[in-house]
């Protein structure tokens, strides 16, 4: 079997496996994506009671533990010695946590996508990446991607920089220690570039420079919506 006719049959497979499921359509899977520190993790805590929805945190504590090594931390004190391997590694950890649907709507903390169109992009354009880098990671992604089709939907919890770097400061994650407040500005801008003006699925702006429950309610109404769908 060649290599085309192999991938089409596991995306047939992919795409009918929803139907064994009992369901009419495809899944759902929110995405939160924001800057660091803007409460992410806080509203997937808020949305955890939710009996129908399906919450998946980012993969942390596989990115402190690679083999007794804290890879966060490496590829924030060193981005550019570090920023292929923890890339191709978020990568992989980030989908196998969110590949496993229970429920109708999924809602994740950030993506596959934003592994590469947020972190490896500002990498790209500081020269820690180049385009081999790009292309390999991009692979990676297209292939898990397509091994289980899904309608996807973004929701950008948007905040001012200076109101994620405070938070991520307050919360005194070790692994934040070395980001610059300069970095939060330039992942601010990038999120804004990619989710307001180049992203063709669908995006909910959602004001997270407020109270968590606040912002959690909102995006329980955003999921609502697709469990009604």
């Amino acid at each position: 079997m060649s290599l085309e006719a192999a991938a089409l049959l596991v995306a047939v497979v992919a795409g009918l496996w929803w139907l064994a499921a009992g369901w009419a359509r495809p899944p759902a899977v929110v995405y939160l994506e924001g800057n660091i520190g803007v409460g992410k993790s806080t509203v997937l805590r808020l949305l955890g009671g939710d009996a129908r929805l399906q919450v998946v945190p980012e993969p942390l504590a596989a990115w402190q533990d690679v083999g007794g090594l804290n890879m966060l931390q490496l590829y924030l004190q060193d981005l550019g010695r570090w920023a292929y391997v923890f890339h191709t590694l978020a990568l992989v950890t980030t989908w196998e946590a969110q590949r496993r649907q229970r429920r109708a709507v999924q809602v994740a903390e950030r993506s596959v996508h934003s592994a590469l169109r947020l972190f490896a992009a500002l990498q790209r354009q500081d020269g820690l990446l180049g385009e081999p880098h790009m292309a390999v990671l991009h692979r990676v992604a297209r292939t898990l991607l397509s091994e289980m089709p899904r309608r996807e939907v973004f929701v950008y919890l948007r905040a001012p920089p200076e109101v994620a770097y405070r938070r991520a400061r307050a919360r005194a994650r070790p692994e934040d220690a070395p980001l610059p407040r300069e970095y939060f500005r330039r992942l601010h801008d990038r999120l804004e570039a990619w989710l307001l003006h180049e992203e063709h699925s669908p995006v909910w702006v959602v004001d997270a420079d407020r109270e968590s429950a606040e912002v959690a309610a909102e995006v329980r109404a955003i999921a609502d919506l697709l469990l009604q769908r």
